[in-house]
């Protein structure tokens, strides 16, 4: 059995099932789960098929007609529960990358079929020695009966004191607590031969080894724990490709077959050590075996993640694929001498090796990804080791203190796996609960300097892979689409910090947020852009959040009081009058899509989106903004969908089929399944699948979608889209709301331009005042669609032009008030040349500050030639204290100090000059002229203040009250009722602005 190459023994497989027994050949999925960044890695090869022993595959999908399959499945054990990777290098059989051979009955055959197939395969294509085969059945176990069956079919290839029955533990398969489950029965192989081994099968002696395990998934285990017979059984099959090869090879480790002996000869030319000699333990002196061993797996674990989209990074799975590269780069570095850089060199002869079987493409990004790995750690690498040894020559009965190690590994990236090997090759310990206590401090106090809010809850790679390990089946969200709610039962309670538990009850005072998963939810968890409902479970249950992981949908929230338990029955309570704004807003992405592209003939792809319950946002591609008549066009053409009811159509359909139809938009970068969910606004689906090509389905918005919906446009009720802008190269983001949102907006748009109007009517004494009353309002509207600002900043323009034309006039009358106030303080003063403070009053100054100052200190400046001088005005228009200093005489008053000493006490003044003439501003929103008048008086004692006198002061007109915009939706829509006879003549005033700005 020397002759057996590695690429034969696997092509024998396939071929001998794919071509001889008419299995489909379905290709081994990503070793790196898509859409799963929760879970860590494939380890199974029946992961692709779970739908379908749990009847969860539709009658449209590719899957629902499959009889039987075989591939190869890539798997990678490391992390998690089964995780293999601190054990690979110690002995001659843990691997964290190896390959399962499978093949699978979907309702197909059963027992005898898939026995005898296996019994075929492996004494007449592979040649086994029969005699050396020992097989495994289901002896019965908690009135579960025996095997029977598959014994009796045993028995007819092999003498009954080599069919061996055994328990639950061994030869009983299930899904989960409740689901498909059935016996199993498992081939083990004596590598020896001429004796009798049936006392070693199961005992963990390395040389009686199992290599398939047929497994017979026949009954349903039901809630009550009874078992019922399914209507349709299968067979997963499951065979080690590396321990076949290595029996098929005859050799007694995997790592002596071809599949490593290319990888160990190309390590030995890039380091120059010695050959691979196979030694473990205390017989590996000099660690290089070990390394080996280290090395090759890992090279092959890393090729064949990256190939499928892994990365290394800080965290869950990213941080495992780290942690690989580093373990082999340090067994490179420490016991071969090897030189940055010959990690990555290992990329080519594992490419060679298994390219022609699975796909690896990027060859290129692999190698500039472990390039970069090797690199950054090999710095690291050095910097912990040179820590290390001078920790060890400190360390007090050779521990090295738990602080430390934290230390290493929080300060220098030093993983603490590593620190434990390299203080054990240095003759010393970790004191690895002080390191645990000091992580443990480090994740309470990053838990603590967080919000505490239901998003802080998460599963991570460790929390999935507990709930697969426990064999918790994933969630079925089917019910969400119902709108209805659904009773479901409590499988799981996290509370976070890695803790599942079993009961959970409410302390009073006591929010803590906590996670439940459900056999079956009406929620929808956040995806694709959406924001998930919120609602009850049960009475005290309050949902704040749901979110799935690897398939688990948690529901995230306090129990208000009470007790939850697993296993209970639980009411699942959706909020649907939350979710009806959310599903709106969800349509309108949609009907946005769309009108964007009709209305700028543009292939403007969207890049992503944003749906809440008051607003969404979407993001699409587009070199520049949009022109504000392009954004009204837009607007108009969404408000036409909504005003014409069109029914929103929903369909589940072949994703071969629905992505040829015409107009169809879907996610640039989305990868989709078989089977797809196809909206349509206003167009029956079925005729679109029936007839893709035809151009007509180019006026109807259709997307591929999961999620929620209105049943129809008028749903929506307005549209209003709120802002554009740029949010990177060229893309473009659109806010926008609908509902009583939109219509809010519309209104107070409306009934900010009926206000312009009217104070485009009023007399010339209120105009300035009414003026900045309306500024103030529109600087504090929020929620105004675009087109309205367009309309309003029009008409303000329109009524700043009435003010500007009205100051125009006044500033004469202005100028000669400035240089009469400066004769009357002139008149006051006599001779004197001590400072004085001008201030010029709203009152009597109402506008022209920067002229009425000039004109004083021109006037002022003839006769006090020497007098220092303060002028304050206060400037309405532009809600600003202007000060202005002029001091002839620096040396005795500075300018700049006197300004200087103002604007210290006022944060947000501003203002220069010289030392003999300075200019300064206060925002006047929070600051009264008096204060400031106050502060300018501390330069010296007794600086006296003066104002303008009138002999007969002017009488302050009333404007008209402005209303503020904080009235509810409901009011305003009853206001704009009374205001819809208005209308025509506002947007008539609207046209005629427009115009006249158009005509200047």
């Amino acid at each position: 059995m020397t002759n057996w190459e590695a690429n034969k023994v696997r092509q024998t497989f396939l071929d001998f099932f794919i071509k001889e027994n008419n299995h489909l050949d379905i290709k081994s999925s990503s070793v790196v789960p898509r859409n799963d960044p929760t879970l860590l890695f494939a380890n199974a090869g029946m992961n692709q098929f779970k739908k379908i022993f749990l009847g969860q595959v539709e009658e449209s999908e590719d899957m629902y007609n499959w009889k039987s399959a075989a591939n190869s499945q890539k798997c990678i054990r490391a992390g998690g529960k089964h995780n293999d990777l601190d054990d690979v290098g110690k002995d001659t059989y843990h691997h964290t990358f190896f390959e399962m051979l499978g093949n699978w009955s979907f309702g197909d055959y059963f027992k005898e079929k898939a026995i005898d197939m296996a019994w075929t395969l492996l004494t007449e294509k592979y040649g086994l020695e029969k005699d050396r085969i020992y097989v495994s059945y289901y002896s019965g176990e908690n009135d579960v009966p025996a095997d029977e069956e598959a014994k009796r079919i045993w028995l007819k290839y092999l003498p009954e004191e080599r069919v061996l029955p055994f328990g639950n533990a061994d030869n009983f398969w299930e899904m989960g607590d409740t689901g498909p489950c059935g016996p199993c029965s498992e081939i083990h192989y004596d590598r020896i031969g001429g004796r009798d081994a049936a006392k070693l099968v199961n005992a963990d002696d390395p040389n009686v080894i199992e290599i398939w395990n047929l497994v017979f998934i026949q009954f349903n285990r039901e809630i009550d724990g009874e078992l019922r017979k399914l209507p349709a059984q299968h067979v997963d099959t499951g065979m080690g490709f590396e321990r076949l090869t290595s029996i098929l090879q005859n050799k007694t480790s995997n790592y002596d077959t071809d599949i490593f002996t290319p990888i160990f000869d190309e390590i030995q030319k890039l380091t120059g050590v010695r050959a691979y000699t196979g030694k473990v333990g205390e017989e590996d002196k000099d660690g290089i075996d070990t390394a080996y061993r280290v090395i090759a797996d890992h090279i092959r674990t890393l090729v064949i993640a990256l190939a499928d989209g892994g990365v290394p990074g800080a965290t869950g799975r990213d941080y495992v694929l780290r942690r690989i590269v580093r373990r082999a780069v340090r067994f490179g570095n420490k016991f071969m001498n090897a030189n940055v850089g010959f990690f990555v060199q290992l990329v080519d002869v594992v490419v060679d090796q298994l390219g022609k079987t699975f796909d690896i493409s990027n060859v290129k990004d692999i190698k500039e990804i472990i390039q970069y790995e090797e690199d950054q750690f090999s710095s690291t690498l050095k910097t912990g080791e040179a820590k290390l040894k001078k920790l060890a020559k400190k360390a007090e009965n050779k521990i090295i203190s738990g602080y430390d190690a934290f230390i290493l590994y929080n300060s220098y990236g030093y993983p603490i796996d590593l620190t434990e090997i390299v203080a054990e090759e240095l003759g010393c310990k970790v004191d690895r609960d002080e390191f645990e206590v000091r992580m443990e401090k480090l994740k309470e106090e990053s838990i603590a300097s967080q919000k505490k809010s239901a998003g802080s809850l998460k599963l991570q790679a460790e929390q999935t892979a507990y709930l697969v390990d426990h064999k918790i089946p994933t969630t079925n969200e089917e019910p969400k689409y119902s709108w209805d709610n659904v009773n479901s039962k409590i499988l799981a309670i996290y509370i976070g910090n890695n803790e599942f538990v079993d009961t959970y009850t409410a302390e009073e005072g006591n929010d803590k947020v906590v996670g439940i998963i459900l056999d079956q939810t009406a929620f929808y968890c956040e995806d694709g852009g959406q924001v998930s409902d919120i609602g009850t479970l049960g009475d005290y249950f309050e949902v704040a959040d749901a979110q799935r992981f690897a398939g688990y949908v948690l529901h995230i929230g306090t129990l208000e009081k009470g007790t939850i338990s697993v296993g209970e029955d639980i009411a699942s309570n959706v909020n649907f009058a939350n979710r009806r704004p959310i599903a709106a807003n969800h349509t309108a992405t949609h009907a946005l899509n769309f009108a964007i592209r009709d209305v700028l003939k543009a292939n403007a792809e969207q890049h992503g989106s944003k749906v809440a319950k008051d607003k969404f946002r979407f993001d699409f591609n587009l070199k520049k903004a949009m022109k504000a008549k392009q954004l009204v066009a837009i607007e108009k053409r969404v408000q036409q969908l909504i005003d014409d009811k069109l029914p929103v159509y929903k369909s589940v359909e072949k994703y071969v089929d629905a992505t040829k139809i015409q107009g169809l938009r879907q996610m640039f970068d989305a990868k989709y399944g078989e089977q797809v969910s196809v909206i349509s606004i206003g167009q029956e689906i079925a005729p679109m699948i029936a007839d893709p090509s035809n151009d007509n389905w180019l006026n109807y918005s259709v997307e591929f979608c999961g999620g929620t919906h209105i049943k129809n446009t008028e749903t929506m009720k307005s549209f209003a889209i709120l802002q554009e802008t740029g949010v990177g190269s060229g893309v473009r983001r659109i806010i926008a709301a609908t509902g009583d949102v939109a219509l809010r907006g519309h209104a107070v748009g409306d009934e900010m331009l009926a206000k312009i109007q009217k104070a485009m009517q009023i007399s010339d004494d209120l105009v300035e005042q009414t003026w900045m009353e309306l500024k103030r309002e529109k600087e504090h509207l929020e929620g105004i669609p675009v087109s309205k600002k367009e309309d309003i900043e029009v008409a303000m323009g329109a009524l700043w032009g009435r003010v500007k034309k009205i100051q125009k006039k006044a500033a004469k009358g202005l100028n000669k008030r400035s240089q009469t106030f400066a004769t009357q303080v002139i008149n006051k003063i006599g001779d004197s040349t001590l400072p004085i403070i001008a201030h010029f009053d709203a009152q009597n100054f109402p506008s022209n500050a920067d002229g009425n100052m000039k004109q004083f200190l021109t006037k002022f400046r003839k006769s006090m030639a020497d007098t220092p001088v303060c002028m304050i005005s206060e400037d309405v228009m532009g809600e600003k204290i202007r000060i202005k200093m002029d001091t002839p005489n620096p040396d005795v008053l500075s300018s700049k100090t006197w300004l200087d000493t103002i604007l210290a006490v006022f944060e947000e003044g501003k203002g220069g000059g010289k030392p003999t003439s300075t200019v300064g501003l206060i925002p006047s929103a929070n600051v009264d002229a008096q204060k400031v008048i106050a502060k300018a008086q501390e330069i010296q004692s007794s600086i006296p203040v003066f104002q303008f006198e009138s002999t007969s002061a002017p009488e302050k007109k009333e404007a008209p009250t402005t209303t503020t915009n904080q009235e509810t939706a409901e009011s305003i829509k009853a206001e704009i009722v009374a205001l819809q006879e208005e209308n025509q003549k506002l947007n008539a005033f609207v046209q005629k602005i427009k115009e006249s700005v158009s005509s200047v």
